[in-house]
């Protein structure tokens, strides 16, 4: 026979055990397939954030079928503050020296932070648009930078792309290559930690983990990069859309501002300079290298005039760009030394095919690097 007091002991028991899962119900993002989350933004988010909380919204859906609104207030639930806002601020929650892709996985009992710097890009003028654009580019350089030659970033235009509509603030909005994206890093970071890989652009590289339930992580985890700078060859103007996004999911970082190549094709690109300045290109036979219409022009990296002449571009690439590099390489394909008298004797061939050129290059870039290095 159960007394009075087992009763009552039992009682307690029920109501202690029955307790913890009413916080239990707090402490899931999705239970047994229904959404227990919001995902919460500023009000004025960047591009990267809008990035950030459509790339958490589609995966967590894809793998446990419930579509977390994405608002910018806390709700019912638990709040998964994606980026920089208000509401993450109050918790003490910032990107404070989250650098170059850095980025923080941070919980409390009713919430969970996924945030990084995602500071959007600004290009500076003047840049050409679209294709249209470098027609008048040139131009537009020469009045800002006050010399008669090459612009360096004709192409700048196809680091961006549009931005998809449903994320979009307006019709025709793009998002940059250069844009920092911490917080879309750390989205992908606790979706890896689920269990989602991305090994290829499109569904065929996606493996996705089937969860029903996903259970509010106790975590405090600040991820940080071994390289500043992390990018390989895709331009996302020229990069299909799951191109893009796997590059993105991937963590990538092209920093704006590094000129990596061919910085003296860019600068003796003018035809004009083929006619007022023969002597700056290469002699080859009894012939300079001025071909009109020839894509690659090589030069005379002995001739004092083009060295005085290329630390004032390279100077300007800094002064009107910001640039934190800028290229004083050959243009490409150079393999024969010019065959002037001042070039004479400069060719090293016991350096090999690959190498024997090297130290003339090398020298003058040296060269314009330390005279730019008196005002720069």
């Amino acid at each position: 026979m159960i007394s009075v007091k087992t009763i009552c002991l039992l009682a307690i028991c029920i109501l202690t055990l029955s307790q913890p899962a009413v916080s239990c119900a707090q402490s899931f993002l999705v239970k047994d397939g229904q959404p227990n989350a919001v995902i919460v933004i500023a009000e004025e988010p960047s591009r990267s954030t809008r990035w950030a909380a459509k790339e958490l919204q589609e995966t967590i859906e894809k793998i446990s079928g419930a579509m977390l609104p994405v608002t910018t207030e806390p709700g019912d639930g638990v709040a998964i503050y994606v980026g920089e806002s208000s509401h993450a601020k109050k918790l003490g929650i910032t990107a404070k020296g989250l650098e170059h892709g850095a980025y923080r996985m941070v919980s409390g009992s009713d919430w969970l932070a996924l945030i990084g710097d995602d500071t959007d890009f600004v290009p500076i003028e003047p840049w050409a648009k679209n294709n249209g654009g470098q027609r008048t580019l040139q131009a537009l350089w020469e009045q800002a930078s006050g010399l008669p030659y090459g612009v360096s970033n004709r192409g700048m235009y196809k680091n961006r792309e549009r931005m998809p509509a449903d994320i979009a603030k307006e019709e025709r909005e793009y998002f940059w290559t250069y844009d920092e994206r911490g917080s879309y890093n750390a989205v992908c970071g606790f979706l890896r930690s689920l269990g989602v890989r991305w090994y290829a652009p499109g569904e065929l590289g996606e493996v996705l983990p089937k969860l029903a339930s996903l259970p509010l992580p106790n975590i405090d985890e600040t991820t940080e990069p071994d390289f500043e700078i992390r990018q390989f060859s895709v331009r996302f103007a020229t990069s299909d859309d799951e191109t893009t996004r796997w590059a993105m999911r991937l963590g990538i970082r092209q920093a704006y501002g590094l000129m990596v190549a061919h910085g003296m094709h860019a600068m003796t690109h003018p035809e004009k300079l083929k006619a007022e300045h023969p002597d700056w290109f290469a002699l080859y036979g009894d012939k300079r290298d001025t071909v009109t219409g020839k894509r690659l022009n090589h030069l005379c990296y002995s001739n004092e005039e083009l060295f005085t002449e290329t630390v004032k571009w390279a100077r300007a690439q800094f002064d009107v760009y910001d640039y934190e590099a800028v290229s004083i390489m050959p243009p490409d394909a150079y393999t024969s030394i010019c065959q002037c008298e001042l070039c004479e004797g400069k060719q090293i061939d016991g350096m090999g095919a690959r190498g024997k050129l090297s130290n003339h290059v090398w020298d003058y870039a040296n060269r314009v690097a330390k005279e730019v290095a008196k005002t720069h």
